[in-house]
């Protein structure tokens, strides 16, 4: 178990890499469940699976959602402009990429400043990889958007393309609430 008290940290190296992860995202709307990555990008796993056992996400919404790109969501405000008080960096893979439906990334506000909101995507989002055409982009630069890929839904993809658009800045209604997230190690 990765838990270190009650203790919401940043990931620190911990997270035994010779276990697989899998979640269930337990949402009112159904379960998505996930894979994670674990052996390309164990601090962002390390990262998601300490705050899901803190059950920093429980009670969350998806706060954003864009139909046809993506649902977000680890805002303890919903506003888009909180996290769990603290950042790490990226982690970019050139196996990794935003190629399909379903892929789970870090949200973030540019270079380094991963935290607790994360997306799942609805199609294709190539443009938010590290690479382009095999060649780092400039993701130090705050006009180019680079995202840590860090798992994919093997299962609910329909209640991620599903959930209803919501803009955080004008929405009147809630989005759909994360309920709790359940960590699988084998």
């Amino acid at each position: 178990m990765l838990v270190f008290g009650d203790e919401v940290r940043a990931p620190i190296g911990a997270l035994d890499t010779s276990l697989s992860y899998n979640v269930v995202i337990s949402t009112d709307a159904g379960d998505i469940e996930l894979e994670l990555y674990d052996d390309l990008a164990p601090m962002t796993v390390e990262n998601f699976v300490n705050l899901s056992r803190l059950g920093f996400y429980e009670g969350l919404n998806f706060y954003r959602v864009i139909a046809g790109f993506m649902s977000q969501a680890g805002d303890p405000d919903g506003d888009d402009a909180d996290g769990p008080g603290y950042t790490f960096n990226d982690e970019f893979n050139r196996e990794l990429s935003h190629d399909s439906a379903g892929v789970l990334s870090m949200a973030n506000a540019g270079s380094n400043t991963n935290g607790s909101q994360f997306f799942i995507t609805h199609d294709a989002a190539k443009r938010l990889d590290a690479y382009e055409g095999g060649v780092s982009k400039n993701c130090a630069d705050d006009l180019v958007s680079c995202h840590t890929v860090f798992g994919r839904v093997t299962a609910g993809l329909e209640i991620v393309i599903g959930m209803p658009e919501r803009d955080p800045s004008t929405a009147t209604t809630s989005g759909v609430k994360i309920l709790n997230i359940i960590i699988v190690e084998s």
